[in-house]
């Protein structure tokens, strides 16, 4: 469905769903006819009569308030087109009170026909914008072909990239591609798509073998070694600011299931939104796809740590739907899917070289601090894989060394709760026997306190170091479980608990290591913090591919790790914020970029960083 001559299309009626998340899309009782509402190859949905059909749902609701408050939409029609007889009813609900009617047309033809609703933002009564949507209630056999959410308000002419950082996932690249062929209406509206590629080389047929010509011209395959997710996508900015006819990007991960109507909603939404909005998609869990995993996230003011917003949310419930009534503000959005005008980056500078893990907070933190708000968006959103399933042990050395240097940068969060933080993490781990873990956040603190050249390094150098640690102070891996019964807490284990914590740390570092007891084999779940056994050695069975890993205890080692770890926090305490990230050449980084690029020095400089520290 096209634009119309007039009108401008914010959003269609989406009617392409898959059988697994149909219920995001339209629902219905079929146990009021005993019959289905059925969607055909054409997506048209067929509607038996007596059936009543709603679009309250996550992707066909029209959230009025977002758009509203954010963009330049003040006026918005509701346009169905409809076949048969029967009734379409549009309703409202705001955050001040319950659903209301807001108008109600009869249709009645044996041809397709069109219904226009307007949806006011006045309507006399007293409200706030909030969620609208419309059901379909057929008298007679229906058809619903399609439809859209029209505004008749001018939008800004934008032309927008997308950047897909890609690593070796080429099979979820082909998907996202196809589906950006097979939606002419999307694939108009994308000026530029940069494929950032740091694995295994390919090229365009090898992803969309006899891509249209119009398309293929619009899409960049950029080879670069593995930079990371923060150098591949920085990549596509960088380019993004080096093309004069961009005005706005999108960054896209490459492992994520794409709703091609969101990659629509997005470009739109740029269009008309105010310019000191960036804009956030939402991530919808891969594994169950009625769930949102998260809306964007919020730093917890005292560790800067990240807490997901409507956290597994359940979408399929429209009661749940009322969550978006009320914009939650965030610190930033994760990038399986942002975006916003080029003028940010012009204005905040380039993310900071990090390789991975916390460039996309300390990026979010930063141009907030420059006046941009990050704006999740209901109803944009992609499916992907959630963290629960793809973090590895690694990742905790870059989580700690980004986080102690986005706030040493950017003066948020509070040291001293930082360090009870990473003391806590540390002497569970060492209670579990993770001395890899332990060694990570050990060397996160001190690539942290070296400064600059450590701090701010996108190749995989640190990567490779973990990967060596790991190997050195990892588990083993065995061949089975062993003994089936697993291990109880009962009797004296049960002093294992959050009270006699202190207690049995210190006679782990004191009591002698014991041969020949009984190894347990323990799953995760019972592995629980402050659940913890006083034993030498145990097996952990692995969830997410069975395979079984053997721990045993090292006084020697924890003892030297402790000791190492304790006066790192002694460092820390004394150079936070002052001489450990040398502020002055940390942002905005374009000319480190461009070096690492090889690209020479082709932009200018964004303002010092001195501006927006407070230096």
């Amino acid at each position: 469905m096209s634009e119309t001559a007039d009108r401008t299309i914010l959003q269609h009626v989406d009617l392409a769903s898959d059988p697994a998340t149909e219920s995001l899309y339209f629902s219905y009782d079929w146990k009021e006819r005993r019959r289905h509402a059925i969607l055909d190859d054409q997506q048209v949905l067929g509607v038996p009569g007596g059936l009543r059909v709603t679009f309250n749902t996550y992707f066909n609701s029209f959230f009025e308030n977002y758009w509203f408050r954010h963009t330049d939409v003040h006026n918005v029609t509701l346009r169905v087109e409809v076949q048969g007889k029967g009734v379409i009813s549009a309703y409202r609900q705001a955050s001040e009170g319950p659903v209301y009617l807001v108008k109600r047309e009869e249709y009645d033809s044996h041809e397709p026909q069109t219904i226009e609703i307007s949806i006011n933002r006045d309507t006399g009564f007293t409200y706030s914008p909030g969620r609208v949507w419309f059901d379909v209630e057929a008298e007679h056999d229906s058809r619903v072909i399609g439809g859209a959410w029209e505004t008749s308000d001018v939008g800004r002419d934008i032309k927008t990239s997308v950047v897909i950082c890609a690593f070796n996932r080429e099979p979820y690249l082909a998907k996202i591609l196809e589906a950006i062929r097979r939606a002419p209406e999307v694939s108009y509206k994308l000026a530029k798509i940069f494929i950032v590629n740091q694995g295994n080389p390919f090229v365009l047929d090898d992803l969309l073998p006899g891509a249209p010509k119009n398309l293929a011209n619009r899409i960049e395959i950029i080879e670069q070694e593995n930079l990371g997710g923060c150098g591949g996508f920085t990549r596509g900015m960088y380019e993004t600011l080096r093309d004069d006819d961009l005005t706005h990007f999108i960054l896209l991960d490459d492992d994520i299931k794409l709703h091609t109507e969101s990659l629509y909603r997005a470009v739109t939404f740029m269009s008309y939104s105010h310019p000191d909005v960036a804009f956030g998609g939402h991530m919808l869990d891969l594994v169950q796809p009625n769930s949102l995993y998260e809306a964007g996230a919020q730093l917890d003011p005292a560790i800067a740590e990240p807490v997901p917003v409507n956290h597994q949310l359940q979408l399929a419930n429209p009661k749940n739907l009322e969550e978006f009534l009320t914009m939650r503000p965030i610190d930033y959005n994760g990038w399986w899917m942002f975006g916003g005008s080029k003028k940010i980056l012009e204005d905040a500078g380039l993310p900071m070289p990090s390789f991975i893990r916390g460039d996309d907070i300390e990026f979010g933190v930063r141009i907030a601090r420059h006046g941009y708000q990050t704006v999740p968006v209901p109803g944009i959103a992609v499916w992907h894989e959630p963290f629960y399933f793809k973090l590895g042990n690694w990742h905790l050395y870059f989580e700690v060394r980004n986080r102690l240097t986005m706030l040493s940068l950017h003066g948020n969060g509070n040291l001293h709760s930082v360090i009870r933080k990473l003391r806590r993490i540390f002497t569970r781990d060492a209670m579990f026997a993770r001395y890899h873990s332990c060694q990570f956040i050990i060397s996160a603190i001190k690539d942290y306190l070296e400064g600059p050249d450590k701090c701010f390094v996108t190749t995989n150098e640190a990567l490779q170091a973990r990967l060596a640690e790991l190997k050195e102070f990892g588990p083993t891996r065995v061949a089975d479980a062993g003994d089936p019964n697993v291990r109880k807490f009962t009797g004296p284990l049960k002093l294992a608990t959050k009270p006699a914590f202190p207690i049995l740390r210190v006679a782990r570092l004191v009591a002698p290591v014991r041969t020949g007891r009984r190894v347990p084999t323990l799953t995760p779940k019972q592995l629980a913090p402050w659940r913890l056994a006083v034993f030498d050695r145990y097996r952990l069975i692995e969830p997410a591919d069975g395979s079984v890993w053997e721990y045993k205890r090292n006084v020697d080692l924890e003892r030297r790790q402790l000791r190492e770890f304790e006066a790192l926090l002694r460092r820390l305490k004394l150079s936070f914020g002052e001489e450990a990230v040398d502020r002055s050449r940390g942002l905005p980084w374009l000319g480190a970029w461009e070096k690492i690029f090889g690209v020479g020095q082709a932009l200018q400089e964004a303002e010092p960083a001195g501006s927006e520290t407070g230096q």
